[in-house]
Parts: C-alpha cells; structure tokens; sequence
C-alpha cells in the first residue's frame, strides 16, 4: 500500500505537456491583478476564488508550467488523509485504507492533481466538507458549524456545480429534522442554518454570476445527460481501454456498499433495503445526479465529464466501503490490489 500511495504522489507531479487551452487561460486570468481578476471572470464563467489563490501562488513561485500546476497538485496530496479520516468515519480502518488506496491511485485524481484548474480544490473541499458534516452531526459545536459555514462558501466560489451538491445535502438534513430522533432533528436545523450562512457570503459574488450566465457558456457541449453523467463519474473520461474495466469495478464495489452485508467469510447478501452505514451517502449521490441532469436540460448549460468532481469523493468512498464488505481478508486483498492497479 505504501508503494502504491507513493506512486500515486510521484505521478502528480510528472505533467510534462504543455498547457492547455484552459489552463493558458486560467494562468492569463490569474496573473491580473485582484481587480483585474474579477472583472475578467465575468467573461469567462467560473467563480473567483481558485483564481486568486492561484494569483498568489504566482506571486510566489511563479507562471512556468511546473509551477503553476504544483498548486493542484498540493491540493490533491492533502486530499489523501482527508479521505482516509473520511472513510474511517463511515466504515473504519478497513474502508480508510481502501479509501486512501483508491483516491491516490485514481486516474481523475491525478488528472486534476496535474491541470492548473480548480478540480482537485473541488475535490479537497468536498471531502472537507463531508467530514465537517458528519462532525456537526455527531456534536454541533461553534467550531464544527463554522467549519461546516467555510467549506460551503468555499465551495460555491470555487465551481458553480457545488450548488447542485449542498442542495441535496439541504434536502437530506431537511428530512432529518423533520423524521429524526430529538437530538438529531436539532443538530440538523442548526447545520441548515450553517448551509444557509455559507450562501450568504456567497452573495457578494451573485452579480456577477447573474452576468456570466447571460454572456458566457460552452455551446459546443451538450447538457449533463444521465448516461453521460454516470460515465463520468466512475471513468473520468470518454470511455476507452482500461478506463472501461475500472470503471465497471467501481461500480460493482458501489453496489456492494449500498446493498451488500457480509455473511459469513465467503458469502455476502445483497439487501434491497440498503445498508444504513452509507445510507447519507449513497443518498446525497442519487440527489446531486438527479439535479444536475435536471438542472442541464432545463437550463441547457453545457456539462464537462470534471464537473462531477463535487462528487467524486463519495464515489470512492462508497466504493471503498464496497471492498470493506469483502469477508475474506484474502480476497479483499487481492480486490484493492487489482483496483489500484488498474488506476496506475
């Protein structure tokens, strides 16, 4: 495993292709000045804040191509504990270490770890995020809501499918304050209000992104489409040779988490009910799926296979619970070796 992870580091760093298209652009938009920053963005679509802190990164390394990609790839090393908290807290150390395994050996994490775009911030942010969610749910302290209030803000200043994910958690805490035990329904009306806190400061922002949607878009790209999102999520990109195998591994190990319940050391029962354990999860991913597939034919907005990276977290979550439903240590395994083999 420590191989595997090391490997996984080593290759964010070797990008030795040119910029591309819009990580020229980004570089040009972030060596603006602050102000220079906004006002460019309006014609480009996206929100401000990666700009910036590449702006500052910029300032301090500097623009060769090197340096400006270290920024996404910094992001993406500090991922990797983050989501190994992330899956000890769903399903302990079993479903961590698959969870680190699969993240630092993901084709699309290391593909947003080696473009100077905002994607592997997305996917910081998100794990963040869940965890600042489970946290509060457990104990809605001062700290954890902030926490909670933060990575909301950040999230929406950061890529504009955020929204589509912090919906649906806002429908999921919704229903628990509404069904959930006392101490559950509380805690659930106070992370909504910290949802809602985490809109407010993205209210200076809303002007101008009432600007970009009636002079900025993609129009040689189609609207998310449900076949083309799910793809997406489990390959990265359009389908071709290995990416095809892993992503229906991941799939299988995706249904395994949802229905899957161990027997005994060899068999495992698939429960049309679901497993608890991943209930939230599997939940908010059904939820921002069916908004952004809704959201893209009813507003046309064009739909990139990275967008999905608001996602992505939960996505290799689940799957890393998958393989933790595995009995046998043997088999599990030779399950997570042949995983992470594949993302190499």
């Amino acid at each position: 495993m420590a191989i595997a992870v090391a490997a996984g580091i080593v290759v964010r760093g070797l990008s030795t292709s040119d910029l591309w298209r819009d990580e020229a652009l980004t570089v040009n938009i972030a060596k603006l000045p602050p102000h220079g920053i906004m006002e460019a963005l309006r014609h480009d679509g996206h929100p401000p804040l990666y700009y910036m802190l590449l702006h500052g990164w910029i300032l301090l390394f500097g623009q060769g191509d090197a340096a400006v990609r270290a920024l996404s790839a910094v992001f993406s090393v500090a991922t990797l504990p983050l989501v190994y908290r992330l899956g000890h807290s769903i399903g302990g150390r079993r479903c961590a270490i698959a969870a680190l395994l699969l993240m630092a050996t993901s084709p699309q994490a290391v593909r947003y770890a080696t473009e100077t775009r905002m994607y592997s911030l997305v996917v910081l942010l998100a794990t963040l995020g869940w965890l600042a969610l489970r946290a509060v749910l457990r104990t809605p302290s001062i700290g954890r809501l902030a926490a909670v209030t933060a990575c909301t803000a950040a999230l929406l200043l950061t890529h504009y499918w955020s929204a589509y994910l912090l919906t649906g958690v806002g429908f999921l805490l919704l229903w628990a304050a509404w069904i959930g035990r006392p101490e559950r329904r509380r805690a659930a009306r106070r992370t909504v209000v910290a949802l809602i806190a985490g809109g407010v400061l993205f209210l200076p922002w809303l002007p101008t992104f009432v600007a970009q949607i009636t002079s900025t878009g993609a129009p040689w790209a189609a609207p998310a489409r449900p076949a083309l999102v799910l793809s997406s999520l489990l390959i990265g990109t359009d389908p071709a040779g290995e990416d095809v195998l892993l992503g229906m591994v991941l799939a299988v190990l995706v249904a395994l988490a949802v229905f899957g319940r161990p027997l005994d050391h060899h068999r495992i029962e698939l429960d049309l009910r679901t497993q608890r354990d991943v209930r939230t999860e599997w939940l908010a991913l059904l939820l921002v799926l069916t908004l952004a597939v809704t959201g893209g034919y009813v507003s046309a907005v064009a739909f990139a296979p990275r967008y999905t990276a608001v996602v992505f977290p939960l996505v290799l979550v689940l799957a890393s619970m998958g393989i933790a439903r595995v009995p046998a240590r043997s088999a599990r395994s030779c399950v997570l070796g042949f995983v992470a083999l594949l993302g190499l």
